[in-house]
């Protein structure tokens, strides 16, 4: 068992071996990463010499928040992997096989559901992503992490059934419920994918946030083999908007230039305008998909 846990954040990341494929005590100091509070702490469980498997469990406690959606994520992701990234040519020493690459994708669901899939099926940019950890450059790696999220997971949106684009259009309704209620600010955060720490800490509580990524994941699953889907004409767009769900020109351009527009009423606008259920059943579907995903398909 291999045990690295963050107790001493002054001096470092203390990590063991004992038993199995390890054939004595080892011990080492890592830097703390970031993204890592004081209670945060990272098991690695290697299998006998004999099987060569190695099997990654984390329990994450009193992780720092990020100032958005993807900071948040990706710093956190990035920590996980630099700790990976140390510990990797231990597991490779005692004749572990399985590359890093391997090792870390199956561990990022606890993060994103959605980017995991998308780097499962994509292990050329996957690998691409791994040399830029390994060389250090975790900067370039977060931003080649976002970059192939979108460009896979936007492309399959765009072609998603009415059934699963519908949903995630639903469990983004239930974010706006829950930050309307306790912190408005967040609704336009959130349609922004820009969520600062207060609104990640109100969804984290409620357990939602991991929820929505799932049904992304779903999503991207549904549509990803798909033919492409006819988008919904901007004209159409409007008139569902402002019909089915009651929204005004005036409060579309509240959305455009929400500057000095309170809170309460911009998030309030959010909400109608994610109210699946007042579209017109026809329409729910083609409104959901360009809704998630955008015009700029590559």
């Amino acid at each position: 068992m291999l045990v690295v846990s963050g107790r001493k954040p002054d001096r470092g990341w203390h990590c063991s071996g004992v038993g199995g494929a390890f054939r004595s005590q080892r011990m080492a100091v890592f830097p703390k990463p970031a993204g890592f509070d004081v209670g945060a702490m990272l098991w690695l469980s290697v299998s006998g010499p004999d099987s060569k498997r190695v099997f990654y469990s984390f329990q994450w406690l009193h992780i720092n928040r990020a100032s958005s959606i993807w900071g948040r994520c990706m710093k956190r992701l990035i920590s996980l992997l630099a700790i990976i990234g140390l510990l990797a040519s231990v597991a490779i020493a005692e004749d572990a096989d399985k590359g890093t690459v391997d090792l870390w994708i199956e561990e990022i669901r606890t993060i994103d559901p959605l980017l995991q899939a998308v780097l499962k099926d994509h292990m050329g940019e996957a690998r691409e992503i791994d040399s830029m950890l390994q060389a250090g450059d975790d900067i370039a790696a977060q931003k080649a992490m976002a970059a192939v999220r979108w460009k896979f997971s936007n492309l399959a949106f765009s072609r998603a059934s009415d059934a699963t684009a519908i949903e995630v259009l639903k469990k983004s309704g239930e974010i706006a419920d829950i930050l309307s209620e306790q912190y408005p600010e967040g609704c336009l955060e959130f349609v922004r994918r820009n969520l600062s720490p207060k609104a990640m800490s109100i969804l984290d509580q409620k357990q939602i946030y991991w929820n929505y990524l799932e049904t992304q994941r779903l999503a991207y699953e549904d549509g990803k083999n798909r033919e492409p889907v006819a988008r919904m004409e901007v004209g159409t767009m409007f008139e569902v908007v402002t019909e089915d769900l009651g929204v005004s020109e005036a409060e579309i351009h509240m959305l455009l230039k929400p500057e000095n527009i309170p809170a309460a009423q911009l998030c309030s606008i959010v909400k109608k305008n994610l109210n699946i259920e007042a579209v017109r059943e026809s329409q729910r579907g083609p409104y959901a998909r360009a809704n998630i995903s955008s015009k700029r398909i590559k």
